[in-house]
């Protein structure tokens, strides 16, 4: 599995402790979701895969790799 940089996920940052959400979001659904009046909570961002740090890149691909088979 590899992950793009067309792809999100929902991160949640305030608290100590950062939430990485499990869903994962091609770009057009975000702008999609935007479009039909999603609100973003407090703390929230949607954050690029590959922008994420490597330990939290393999900890996706490991989960994502598993459940596919």
């Amino acid at each position: 599995m590899e992950l793009y940089k067309y792809d999100y996920i929902l991160v949640d940052k305030s608290n100590d402790d950062v939430v990485f959400y499990k869903d994962i979001y091609h770009f057009s659904s975000i702008i999609e979701m935007f479009n039909t009046g999603f609100k973003l909570k407090e703390g929230e961002e949607f954050v690029c895969m590959t922008d994420l740090p490597f330990e939290v890149q393999s900890q996706y691909i490991k989960t994502f790799s598993y459940e596919q088979n």
